[in-house]
């Protein structure tokens, strides 16, 4: 009984805290935004190019990765060889333009990835402009690893959900 007290009393503490301090859990997404120099029909078909090359060397990097902050570091560690990445599909196409990469927080509208819609707000994005990057962009979510795992897969059933404060309260009840 005395356990239950306790446990009332930590939870009752636990929702007031809840109730005054709000996670921001756009924090823990990492986007990455392909923009490609125009709309134009060739400049379009280039940025999936750009996207397939660069997916194909971030897949075995990013599968390390355990958290938001990881994969920032990789990113910034990365930069230099993504943009020389784009840079070279660009010129292998015949593009006279060169790409460059930033890893920024930027303001993004509601966006839908197979069944998980991330709210309008400010995102970590790692954006790779090919020249002007003022065309429509290709985009993903690099953290959690979304564009690198099959988006028909995607679904709320596939995602596992972890409490330590419910580790710790299992752990503590279970010490005798």
């Amino acid at each position: 009984m005395k356990k239950f007290i306790v446990f009332a009393i930590i939870f009752v503490l636990l929702l007031s805290l809840v109730a005054t301090f709000q996670w921001d859990y756009k924090q823990d997404f990492v986007r990455i935004h392909i923009r490609a120099d125009s709309n134009d029909d060739e400049a379009q078909r280039v940025k999936y190019a750009v996207k397939s090359a660069v997916c194909d060397y971030l897949t075995p990097h990013l599968a390390n990765c355990q958290n938001a902050n990881q994969v920032k570091t990789l990113l910034n560690n990365h930069k230099k060889n993504l943009e020389q990445i784009a840079t070279n599909v660009l010129k292998d196409w015949g593009f006279d333009y060169t790409a460059t990469a930033t890893l920024k927080q930027e303001y993004f509208p509601a966006r839908t990835y197979g069944s998980l819609t991330l709210e309008s707000g400010v995102y970590w994005a790692f954006v790779v402009n090919l020249g002007s990057g003022k065309g429509d962009n290709w985009w993903c979510v690099a953290y959690p690893p979304l564009c690198f795992v099959n988006a028909e897969n995607l679904s709320a059933e596939n995602v596992i959900y972890k409490s330590k404060l419910m580790e710790l309260i299992d752990d503590w009840f279970n010490q005798d």
